[in-house]
Order: C-alpha cells, then sequence, then structure tokens
C-alpha cells in the first residue's frame, strides 16, 4: 500500500511517505475496530477521533489525515476509489504530510481499509518489515461501499476538561462529516 501511495505522489512531484508504526498501529486499530461492528467511519465504536487514536499510540502530530474504504478486495481496487474521490486524493497527495500508516481487517467477507497519514517534528520513519505482502493476493468478494468524506485535524489549541472514558463501545452513525475542528484529545483506550 506504501508502494501505490508513493507512486501517485510521485507523479505529481511530490516527496515519498515513510512507514511509521506508531500510525499504522492506529490504522490497523480502526479497521479492526471498524470489521468487528461492521460499520465503516472514521468515528471509533468508543466514540474516539482520528486524533485521538493517534495520540493512544503515542504519535505527537501536527496535522494528521486519514481514509477509510470497505468492500474493495486489494490495494489496488481501494487506491483506483481513493484517488478518484477529490477529498481522498488530497489526503494521499497532501504535500504536508511525511508519515503514513494502513490498516485492513475483514468482517464477514467485507475488508475494512484505513490509511493514515501525518507529521511531527519529533516522529521518525520506520523501516521495519514490510506491511504490503499480506494485502495484495488474498481474493475478496468484489461488493464495494462509498467510503466517507476524509478527515484531516490539527491539534486543538486549548484544552478541555478530561472525559471518562466509555465503559464499553457506543454504536456510531455511518458515515458521519469530517470535522471543522479537531476535537480536544483523549487518553481513552481504542478496543
Amino acid at each position: 500500500m506504501l508502494d501505490a501511495v508513493n507512486a501517485e505522489r510521485a507523479k505529481v512531484g511530490l516527496p515519498q511517505l515513510c512507514y511509521n508504526k506508531k500510525l499504522n498501529a492506529a490504522a490497523q486499530a480502526h479497521s479492526e475496530d471498524q470489521a468487528r461492528y461492521k460499520q465503516m467511519t472514521h468515528t471509533g465504536s468508543d466514540g474516539s477521533s482520528l486524533g485521538q487514536r493517534v495520540t493512544a499510540q503515542n504519535f505527537v502530530w501536527s496535522n494528521v489525515g486519514e481514509n477509510v474504504a470497505a468492500g474493495q478486495r486489494d490495494v489496488a481496487s481501494v487506491m483506483e476509489g481513493w484517488m478518484n474521490s477529490p477529498g481522498h486524493r488530497a489526503n494521499i497527495l497532501n504535500k504536508e504530510f511525511k508519515f503514513f500508516g494502513m490498516g485492513y481487517s475483514t468482517g464477514g467477507e467485507t475488508p475494512y481499509w484505513t490509511q493514515n497519514f501525518g507529521n511531527g517534528a519529533s516522529e521518525e520513519c520506520d523501516n521495519g518489515s514490510r506491511i504490503d505482502s499480506a494485502y495484495t493476493s488474498s481474493p475478496m468478494p468484489a461488493a464495494s461501499t462509498a467510503a466517507p468524506k476524509p478527515v484531516t485535524q490539527t491539534p486543538a489549541q486549548t484544552s478541555a476538561p478530561a472525559t471518562p472514558c466509555p465503559s464499553s463501545p457506543a454504536p456510531t452513525e455511518a458515515p458521519t462529516p469530517a470535522p471543522s475542528q479537531a476535537k480536544p484529545l483523549s487518553r481513552c483506550p481504542v478496543n
């Protein structure tokens, strides 16, 4: 998946993104959450936002973005869908992003995909194991679900009082529009 993202960025003269294990962990957890509840959304089943999920993985960020999709059976198909959507394409081609992570999980026979993008002055590239091979060869049903609008967040300017973490996952409405402003960050764990 990272190779496909970087190929699209190269076409327009943008620098490559690098793999970041914190963004990857947040993306993978979100894909698993979506698969568990069989719902494609930018909001976690616990009410978490993208910013909260990457912060929970200790990613110190100044800007983050997320693309989600469900139903596409391989990287080529999901990338084609995202590149044909102006908002998702904007995240993939955002010149401010430096780091990348992705998640993939199945709910029954439906694959759920998450791309996380970000930047942060103290973050580094993780040149560990490749994450592409497991997601390119297993055939899945071709049913496709339209993705909600992509999300891009910047840190909140003021902090709000801490809100207790929910004790059980709350149902979410499907799909929600991208927030206009980041919510205060929380340290609630992602299930």
